[in-house]
């Protein structure tokens, strides 16, 4: 079936993150597990940048995270399946993990990720 997941979190604290890693690329990784076996993970791209392209091209020499915008790509999570014994089901092989791209579908047919 078809299963969908609201998910809400608190930004991360900036004093716990490098400088140099706060403005960039970076993903927001969510993995669901049974009797301590990884079924699922989800990927989603965040994009933290200057809200202004003149700050963009010339960013100051101390990062103001007050005009830092954080994108989430929720519209193509990158979603892998793994196999594994649910109960009393024999034990799938471990090879046969599953991926998919641009289908949000594969886990979920409405995300929305709250970043504040």
């Amino acid at each position: 079936g078809v299963n969908s997941f609201e998910f809400e979190a608190a930004a991360p604290s900036p004093s716990k993150i490098p400088p140099e890693d706060l403005l960039g690329v970076t993903v927001i990784l969510l993995t669901a597990s049974y009797k301590d076996q990884e079924f699922i993970r989800v990927g989603y791209y965040v994009n933290n940048a200057y809200e202004t392209e003149e700050l963009r091209e010339n960013p100051p020499e101390k990062i103001d995270l007050t005009q830092v915008k954080r994108e989430v790509l929720v519209s193509k999570p990158r979603v892998t399946r793994f196999n594994i014994k649910w109960d009393d089901a024999p034990a799938a092989s471990a090879d046969s993990a599953s991926s998919s791209t641009n289908n949000p579908t594969a886990a979920a047919e409405s995300s929305q990720v709250s970043v504040q």
